[in-house]
């Protein structure tokens, strides 16, 4: 008996201590952070009322270019301590963009066998001009139907550089 309680005791004492109640009494805010670097040594930028702020990007995708923008969530006590949306790229609401028709053509599990992390290769042609990217996706991207190679999606692109793309598979 006098070992259950003892093992109570400490369950109840390393569980109160743990970084979640830290998380409990700090806010979430949602910002986006502009990738730069070459491919093996990239970071992203953000920033935080007027604080800049730098992280490591793990992600180097086919297509990619300079400066694309992720969705980004910031601790508001502790700024530095940040997650990177990699499944969410996104354009500015002053950016001006257009939607044209893409395939595509292969799901990748980058990750195997280690775990799971999937992007998207996908291609579309503006005014001639091929282009072929990736872009992360969730790991339940099964329940969306477009996410299947050979179909066709629609791209969402940057008219100042038709490179940078989202795809919309969400839609």
């Amino acid at each position: 008996m006098n070992s259950f309680y003892y093992f109570c005791l400490m369950f109840l004492f390393l569980n109160s201590c743990s970084d979640d109640e830290v998380k409990l009494h700090s806010g979430y805010k949602e910002t986006y952070g502009s990738v730069e670097g070459v491919t093996g040594n990239k970071d992203i930028h953000y920033k935080v009322g007027a604080q800049f702020y730098t992280t490591r990007f793990n992600r180097s995708h086919y297509g990619e270019i300079q400066n694309e923008l992720y969705l980004l969530k910031y601790d508001t006590l502790n700024p530095k301590k940040v997650e990177i949306c990699y499944t969410k790229p996104v354009f500015l609401a002053n950016e001006k963009t257009d939607f044209c028709p893409g395939n595509v053509l292969k799901i990748v599990n980058y990750k195997w066998p280690f775990g799971k992390a999937y992007a998207v290769r996908y291609a579309y042609t503006l005014a001639g001009v091929s282009f072929e990217r990736e872009q992360d996706i969730p790991i339940d991207y099964a329940k969306f139907k477009q996410l299947r190679e050979g179909n066709t999606v629609s791209v969402e692109y940057w008219m100042a550089n038709p490179q940078r793309a989202i795809l919309r598979y969400e839609e």
